[in-house]
């Protein structure tokens, strides 16, 4: 019944989702050039004619961007969470990392044959932290409501949380 779980919980679906269309763009491109793909970084291509690494910039800019408004909001709703909405929460989170683990490790994801062989992509370890986010909800007016729940919109007073990537554990 929460609306701001209702978020968090779209939110951590969508990044799994973003992260696996960020991760098989290269391949979904040269598998489909005449542009097919159904996915973030296509859906970014046809709506702005990007190149393909501009895309992916793009994409990654959205998806940080949400991650960002995740962690905010995870933040603010554990300090003074149920414990039962806590376990919630840590299960959100566990699923937003062994997604993206799932993804990072998978040959589907990591060969362009999605068995063996070329790689399809360089790079995508995690990072420490992620870049700075104003809290300016990502231009998808079905998404745009997200942020509707975002601490920031509470005022000068509220300071936004560092953002690290994973985590802490026992958190």
């Amino acid at each position: 019944e929460s609306r701001r779980m209702m978020a968090m919980t779209e939110m951590a679906a969508m990044l799994i989702v973003w992260d696996s269309d960020i991760y098989s763009y290269g391949k979904e491109l040269a598998r489909e050039p005449d542009g097919r793909q159904h996915s973030l970084c296509a859906w970014i291509h046809h709506r702005r004619g990007l190149a393909q690494e501009d895309t992916v910039r793009e994409a990654i800019a959205l998806r940080n961007s949400v991650f960002s408004l995740y962690l905010r909001l995870r933040e603010d709703m554990l300090s003074d969470a149920a414990p039962d909405v806590r376990d919630y929460i840590r299960g959100l989170d566990g699923y937003v990392r062994g997604g993206f683990h799932w993804i990072q490790n998978n040959d589907r994801y990591r060969f362009r044959n999605g068995v063996d062989g070329e790689r399809a992509y360089e790079g995508g370890d995690l990072a420490n932290a992620l870049p700075p986010d104003d809290g300016t909800p990502i231009p998808v007016p079905a998404l745009a409501w997200w942020w509707e729940h975002d601490p920031l919109r509470r005022g000068a007073g509220h300071r936004a949380p560092s953002l690290p990537v994973a985590a802490p554990a026992g958190a």
